[in-house]
């Protein structure tokens, strides 16, 4: 946000979403699949950035393909007609055709070898380490799986904001907060205790006062003896 320049609004109105999709969308989603990945499930990733297809009515997105559009191409022309209200064009029926084949060979063999159909790439299992995915998008070929530490340095910098620094912000705070509670919780008195302070205070003033008297009584002893 603070590389907008003064007075565009579009710029800033592009961060805001930027900003608003690493934390809703994109952080999220990355803790997920690590955590997936993590497991004994192979799990295969994809980005779908196809945009054109508004499906909330609005113009406001501009940040890439909106949220849950795939499934327009997934379940073909009738939904966008009836969703959009309008056809493919013939590159977004290529694309349409193509993932559907995906989706189809995945429930067949639980995998996308090298090559099916032509699409010239080998979808592989997703890795932290590698951190790949498949791009799809109405190109002449859908794009093969790429590294995106290699070319989304910024993006992923971003999403550790969310998924790596906060959490560690939250995690030293909420340890600093049981550190506290537990020294509150060690000098909490008894049920006695606080009757036995009160009783000892009391004797304390009882004694000074004694004291005073006393020294006030032999002053005044004192004085009369001076006088007579």
């Amino acid at each position: 946000i603070d590389s907008v320049q003064p007075g565009d609004t579009q710029g800033l109105v592009s961060q805001l979403t930027a900003f608003y999709t690493d934390a809703q969308f994109k952080a999220p989603h990355l803790k997920q699949l690590q955590l997936l990945a993590n497991s004994d499930v192979n799990v295969y990733a994809y980005q779908f950035e196809q945009g054109g297809v508004d499906l909330y009515g609005k113009d406001f997105n501009i940040s890439g393909a909106g949220h849950g559009t795939e499934l327009v191409f997934l379940f073909g022309p009738t939904l966008i007609q009836s969703s959009v209200g309008r056809r493919f064009s013939s590159a977004e029926e290529r694309l349409s055709i193509a993932m559907k084949r995906i989706w189809a060979d995945f429930i067949r063999q639980g995998s996308l070898g090298s090559n099916p159909y032509g699409y010239g790439f080998s979808w592989r299992k997703y890795s932290i380490e590698e951190d790949n995915y498949i791009i799809l998008r109405t190109q002449t070929t859908l794009q093969p799986d790429r590294l995106k530490p290699d070319s989304d340095v910024m993006g992923r910098y971003r999403i550790s904001l969310w998924n790596e620094l906060l959490p560690q912000i939250r995690n030293i705070s909420a340890s600093q907060t049981t550190t506290v509670q537990n020294r509150v919780k060690g000098m909490q008195l008894t049920t006695d205790q606080p009757y036995r302070s009160a009783m000892y205070t009391l004797i304390g003033f009882v004694v000074v006062l004694l004291i005073l008297l006393i020294v006030c009584v032999i002053l005044l002893k004192r004085r009369a003896k001076e006088r007579e």
